[in-house]
């Protein structure tokens, strides 16, 4: 049957959880009543419906031996059992829990595993964690139960739709996996106190009026105010009256008539969610597995809160719950035993218990004898490997199974009333009462029982709340006697059974004060109840025999039955507890039938009956301990005398095992008393059974097969790069290991199973029967290599030294996989879809987020394990985010870049296979964010000879041989800028860069340009230039006639320039006559100055001419000489001292007779009276000593230099031709030595400035206010981005465009690269900040971006001082910095 969301079994079956019921209130009685009839028809036809099936669980049948080992991550499996020889048969594994990270799949290789080996597989479950893969939305507070204080706890609400059916699906998921059952913890499965929320409050109301039929009167006394079923809130009535959930258990309300159906009406509520639960379930196995599978349910303490077995253990297939011995010493002194808990529901419902926890005395012979009276008396039986020592138990119980799990035989049976267990009055000792007191009189009943080696039986009487009550008596044939000790409560019913049951011939005997006074809600019935024709009173508080029709009523105490002797607490009354046992021994009758032991020291005889051939088996416990347990005395001389029953089979006889030989014995036997046969028995150990009728069939323990396994079992994660595997294993035998060997069985790409078997190598062993992981050889190697690349599932099994080798595990079966994989995932299939965000390849202007849903990765062998992805601006390079698992239909939402990150966003991913392959980052997406560029200026450079000059956007006229430089500074958002240059409209081929520059410019070059600046967010036109090329102003000829410039006074002479130019070219000449000054000749203005007389006085000197055109004018870069001569005497007027014709002021050498005024070296004085002639430097007297021409300027002495200040350093190489400078110190290294340079310490300040303002002319990091700054671009601030920018860039060595792109500030006045590269070359050692005599881009650069960002004190400094530095501290440094910033 499924069971969708929302909707359960307990829905159909029950109802409480029929919404419509409760609108019932509001139809009118009669209303009201035909639709319970309809429901209650309805319910009906869907009870004879499910009738058909079986609604309770799988019954366990024959021996229980669970493998318990204490260390779950080797031994879990069994190793240690078989390595001591014990075979188990149930395997409940706790770490394998399906949940949602573990599916179906991941443990059916386990459970294959297990029943490949004869284990029953049960799988434990906790409630809360199973339903999580199946419950969705666990955020819904309704799911989760709520206390008496309306607080929500973490307990889910089992009852809830919702959870029913995640917890039917999560155990569908089980059945799918091919358990034998599962075992629950009930964590929060109708929880102690009860769910108080309105739904539960509202069927709870339903309940009492529909389902139980409680008239309005006796709900209003009951809860003892006005009972209204729409409006009554329980829980707010609780509160009323002071209940808390820390006082909830206390005092009268745990006895009080309501709280009693409370606890019913949630006990009837699990009942109806157990049986949808199971019901549902194994019909779906059914038809799955074609078989039903076992439940178990842990109902928690059997001593504390056993009402809990009872809601519907007939339903269940045992209760393999808890018995708390940490509650209690159990040494086995007193009598103390387990039998109570096993014998309760064997009787009524054939259930069989688990003793979960172990006795806290640790010897092993107290667990032995634990072990063997677990097994003995039918319970369910850990082996646990922490007491290897009691492994013989476990052999002996695989040996003899067939003697158990037999019907048990009783003489006696205990009244175990529902009512009493549920709700026991306060006069149960106890700090605790908790839901029905402590459990110590029926556990010290049994102990009494077993005192008096007494078999029972008990008989479960329900309450008639929460399990209809269907007590019968029982026949005084059946059960000669009847005990009820403390048993406080029973229905009417009940009590009126066992008056039937004592009146028929039976006996009952009673311990305790007030039994069997109150019913089921705790009614005080004692003046109504009597048997016979005695009243309560008469039989119930007197001690004695009260004879009742043909039977009798023995009380034998009236005192409180939980003693110090047999219940192990100090808070408990001391009573004479021999007295009793001697009194209960003489209350039996002579008639009874049971089995006697004579020289017997606490040895327990249990009785079964074969019901094959009606043998009688005996179970023979040894509880014989010394004080501290450590020792058991073994059992000599003991005589059995046993009752044999009708069915015993003719010609039987009697056999004897005992655990420590397990050598069957036959044994004489006494049969001369009429119905009996006594035994002398050989010595007793631990345990022993005794078989009267069949023989007892001594089968040998078999030869237990090794196991071997590899570490960890069920790993899937096993693929690895590297074929050559070393595969850690465990293994065990009872004898001795011979050797391992790993099989393996390929698999095809992508498929299950194929090809076969086949081994892969051996280990050779040996002289061990266990390799574990302490041991030096738990290694068994492999080399994948030879078998190929691909998925292998993998066994291994052991040989022992006999030659019995483990088997290979059935179709489908394997321990694990290993495979060998060495290429990574595959991306060539990938399918890419944005499911949110823009397009693949979109251009953006806002940063937006992206999700991509992502498929087709593959990898055929290993499997894709993981992707990696990440989203970075352009590259791929940075560091990976954590990786993910990867299914396909991956989705991830990559968040945008932060504003302003532009660039183009890539999302990559790379992938790991399950052999840690990483394959290479892959390109998933991308987008770019970005804005169009932008021109800020459009400026061009014009360099002349005569320097540059700037100009903006428009009409530009040049000269020829110019260079021009036309730029365009762009800001752009976007690296991927693309700059096109364009000519009269016609692209110039090659121009890419932001500035354009045409050398030499000729009139070719004559057009209008501009450029085109684009990038992926769009494109933008530069501002154009349209440019004018003039021809140059230049003069090609300058010459005289004639030629060598003598004109004979009188006579004429020409003088010539040729000169071009732009536009009409004008001339001009000027004249030097007789050593005067230049001066303009008036109407010289021709391209010849001709002369037709001329005179010494007016034209003898020198000529140059001056051109001009329409873009300026042009000095001639030469003179012409004109010489004239004397024509008689001279007409000159004024002195002549040297009478050579030539008047004194036009005379170049006056005193000496000169008249051709010869000047070689023009330098105004005549040769005859120059001492350098041709001005070389050199004397005439030093060239005729040397041999060399004074005439010739190029002639000069050998070996001597040009030494104009006479410091024996050549002019040419003197840093300071003119002054003395021997030394040539150079302190600023400007190339101009100290003694002439009118900056020293070239800080920018004048020597004379530095020492007028008291600074240092000597030391340029002392400087006069103002002398640097750090606003290197001038904008009248210093500011990180641009100036500190500049700083940082020039000590790199950045130049030109790299320098200055976007650092330049709007306003500045210092913009081009040339300047900003000058004026930070010419203060170097302005830079260096941190005074270590260098200027470093990681330290001063970095000193100063700090400081200009902000940075103070060690944040300043940290990383970023020379290791000779002198200023190394942060104030030293803000001190320097700051003297050279503007002021705010």
């Amino acid at each position: 049957m499924q069971v969708e969301s929302g909707k359960s079994f307990a829905n159909l079956l029950n109802p409480l959880h029929g919404r419509t019921i409760l609108k019932a209130s509001t139809l009118g009685l009669e209303k009201a009543m035909r639709l319970i009839k309809l429901i209650t028809e309805m319910l009906i036809a869907l009870l004879m419906f499910w009738s058909q099936f079986s609604f309770g669980a799988v019954k366990p049948e024959g021996l229980l031996l669970r493998g318990f080992e204490s260390e779950a991550s080797e031994n879990r499996r069994g190793m240690e059992a078989v390595r001591n020889g014990v075979l188990t048969t149930v395997r409940v594994d706790a770490a394998e829990q399906i949940s949602a990270t573990r599916s179906t799949d991941d443990i059916k290789p386990l459970i294959s595993w297990y029943r490949a080996r004869d284990q029953k597989y049960l799988a434990y479950s906790v409630f809360s964690y199973a339903t999580s893969p199946y419950l969705g939305n666990t955020e819904n507070s309704d799911l989760y139960i709520m206390d008496v204080e309306g607080i929500r706890s973490s307990d889910l609400n089992v009852n809830h739709p919702d959870v029913l059916a995640a917890t039917i699906a999560s155990a569908k998921a089980y059945v799918d996996a091919g358990v034998d059952g599962i075992e629950y913890d009930v964590d929060g499965w109708a929880a102690g106190m009860g769910n108080f929320d309105s739904t539960s409050l509202a069927e709870f109301n339903t309940w009492l009026v529909v389902k139980k039929g409680y008239s309005q009167a006796e709900l209003d006394g009951i809860f003892d105010t006005t009972f209204d079923q729409a409006t009554f809130d329980y829980r707010s009535y609780l509160v009323s009256k002071g209940v808390s959930k820390d006082n909830y258990y206390a005092g009268e309300t745990n006895q009080s008539a309501h709280f009693r159906l409370w606890r019913a009406f949630n006990n009837y509520q699990e009942q109806v969610t157990t049986e949808a639960l199971i019901t549902s379930v194994n019909s779906y196995a059914s038809e799955t597995l074609g078989r039903e599978i076992e439940f178990y349910f842990n109902r928690y303490g059997f001593y504390h809160t056993p009402a809990r077995r009872w809601n519907s253990i007939d339903l269940d297939s045992g209760s393999l719950g808890e018995t708390w011995f940490d509650g209690l010493k159990w040494n086995y002194e007193n009598g103390q035993t387990l039998e109570p808990i096993y014998r309760a529901g064997l009787k009524t419902f054939d259930k069989r218990y688990e003793s979960w926890n172990q006795p806290t005395n640790t010897s092993d012979v107290v667990q032995a004898v634990y072990l063997a009276s677990t097994i003995a008396n039918n319970g369910v039986a850990d082996w646990r490997d922490d007491y290897p020592d009691t492994a013989f138990v476990a052999r002996f119980a695989y040996r003899f199974q067939a003697q158990l799990d037999h019907t048990p035989l009783a003489e006696t049976a205990v009244f175990y009333p529902q009512a009493t267990i549920e709700h026991n009055r306060p006069v149960q000792i106890g700090d605790d009462p908790l839901i029905g007191g402590q459990h110590y009189w029926y556990l010290g009943l049994g102990y009494l029982m077993a005192d008096l080696n007494l078999n029972y039986d008990v008989l479960y009487a329900p309450d008639d709340l929460a399990r209809t009550d269907d007590f019968a008596a029982p026949s005084p044939s059946d059960y000669a006697v009847v005990f009820a000790a403390e048993t406080h409560q029973a229905t009417d019913q009940q009590f009126e059974a066992l008056e039937s049951y004592v009146s028929s011939g039976g006996r009952l005997i009673v311990l305790g004060s007030n039994v069997l006074r109150y019913d089921e809600l705790g009614n005080d019935r004692a003046s109504v109840r009597g048997m016979g024709s005695k009243s309560y009173s008469e039989i119930f508080d007197s001690v004695g025999s009260h004879p009742v029709g043909s039977g009798q009523v023995e009380l034998i105490s009236l005192e409180a039955w939980a003693s110090n002797s047999y219940s192990y607490r100090v808070d408990t009354p001391s009573i004479d507890i021999a007295k009793i046992r001697a009194g209960v021994d003489s209350a039996l009758p002579t008639s009874i039938r049971k089995a006697e032991m004579t020289g017997a020291d606490r040895l327990r005889a249990i009785t079964y009956t074969d019901d094959s051939d009606g043998s009688v088996i005996v179970h023979l416990v040894n509880h014989a301990f010394s004080d501290n347990g450590s020792e058991l005395d073994t059992q000599t001389g003991v005589s059995l005398t046993v009752p044999l029953p009708p069915g015993i089979p003719d010609g039987f006889s009697a056999s004897f095992v005992d655990s420590a030989t397990g050598r069957v014995e036959s044994l004489t036997m006494d049969t001369s008393v009429t119905g009996v046969v006594t035994l002398p028995l050989p010595t007793v150990t631990t345990w022993a059974i005794v078989r009267i009728g069949s023989e007892l069939a001594a089968p040998e323990m078999p030869n237990i097969p090794p196991m071997a396994e590899l570490v960890p079992l069920f790993d899937y994660e096993t693929f690895s790069s590297d074929s050559a595997r070393e595969l850690y294993f465990q293994a065990a035998d009872d004898t001795e290991l011979a050797s391992v060997t790993l099989w393996l069985q390929k698999l095809n790409q992508g498929a299950s199973g194929s090809g076969n078997w086949s081994s892969a190598g051996t280990k050779i062993i040996g002289g061990t029967n266990r390799v574990d992981s302490d041991s030096s050889d738990r290694l068994i190697a492999v080399d994948l290599g030879s078998l190929g690349e691909g998925k292998y599932r993998a066994q291994l099994l052991a040989k022992d030294a006999q030659g019995v080798e483990s088997a290979l595990l059935g179709e489908g079966g394997f321990e694990t996989t290993v495979g060998y994989d060495t290429l990574p995932p595959d991306f060539s299939g990938i399918s890419v879809e944005v499911v949110s965000g823009p397009a693949d390849n979109s251009v953006i202007d806002a940063p937006q987020d992206v999700r991509l849903s992502i498929s087709g990765l593959k990898d055929v062998l290993s499997g894709v394990f993981q992707i990696n992805t990440k989203f970075g601006n352009a590259s791929a390079d940075s560091a990976p985010e954590i990786g993910e698992t990867y299914t396909d239909g991956y989705l991830r939402t990559f968040s945008g870049p932060a504003v302003g990150s532009y660039g183009q966003h890539v999302i990559s991913a790379r992938a790991q296979d399950r052999a840690g392959n990483f394959s290479e980052w892959q390109q998933l997406y991308a987008y770019i964010y970005g804005l169009p560029p932008t021109i800020d200026s459009t400026k061009g450079t014009v360099n002349t000879s005569t320097g540059e000059s700037t100009f903006d956007a428009g009409d530009l006229a040049v000269n020829e041989g110019d260079t021009v430089q036309f730029t365009v500074n762009v800001d752009s958002t976007l690296d991927d800028l693309s700059i096109t240059w364009f000519k009269d409209d016609a692209v110039l081929a090659g121009f890419s860069e932001r500035r354009l520059e045409i050398g030499a410019v000729d009139t070719l070059d004559a057009a209008t340009y501009y450029a085109v600046v684009e990038n992926a967010a769009g494109t933008v036109q530069s501002e154009s230039f349209v440019l004018t090329v003039n021809a140059v102003l230049a003069i090609s000829e300058f010459s005289r006639d004639p030629a060598d410039g003598q004109v004979d006074a009188g006579s004429g002479f020409t003088l010539s320039v040729v000169a071009q130019g732009t536009g009409t070219v004008q001339y001009q000449w000027e004249a030097q006559i007789l050593r005067t000054g230049w001066a303009v000749i008036t109407g010289a203005t021709e391209s010849d100055y001709v002369v037709v007389n001329a005179s010494r006085a007016e034209h003898q000197g020198n000529y140059r001419v001056t051109v001009t055109d329409e873009n300026g004018s042009l000095l001639s870069d030469r003179t012409l000489r004109i010489e004239v001569g004397q024509s008689g005497s001279g007409t000159g007027g004024g002195s002549d001292a040297d009478n050579d014709g030539v008047n004194d002021n036009d005379d170049n050498c006056p005193n000496l007779i000169n008249a051709g005024q010869v000047d070689t070296d023009q330098d105004g004085a005549g040769d005859l009276c120059d001492d350098d002639i041709d001005g070389d430097g050199f004397s005439n007297t030093d060239e005729e000593l040397a041999g060399t021409d004074s005439r010739d300027p190029d002639s000069r002495p050998s070996g001597a230099i040009n030494d104009s200040d006479g410091d024996s350093i050549e002019n040419a190489a003197d840093n300071c031709p003119n002054v003395p400078n021997p030394e040539q110190s150079d302190l600023n290294g400007d190339g101009e030595g100290d003694v002439c340079d009118d900056d020293i310490d070239g800080d920018g300040a004048l020597n004379d400035e530095e020492a007028a303002a008291g600074t240092d002319p000597l030391d340029a990091s002392s400087c006069i206010p103002g002398c640097f700054s750090f606003d290197v671009d001038q904008s009248l601030e210093a500011q990180p981005l641009t100036d500190g920018l500049l700083v940082i860039r020039h000590l790199f060595g950045f130049s030109g465009d790299s320098l200055t792109s976007g650092a330049i500030s709007e306003g500045a006045s210092r913009g081009s690269s040339d300047a900003i590269a000058s004026y930070l070359t010419d203060a170097d050692s302005q830079l260096d900040i941190d005074g270590d005599g260098e200027s470093k881009p990681l330290t001063d650069g970095l000193l100063l971006i700090r400081y200009l960002f902000g940075f103070s004190g060690d944040s300043l400094v940290s990383g970023a001082i020379g290791a000779a530095a002198t200023r190394d501290t942060a104030e030293a440094v803000e001190a320097y910095i700051e003297e050279r910033v503007p002021a705010d």
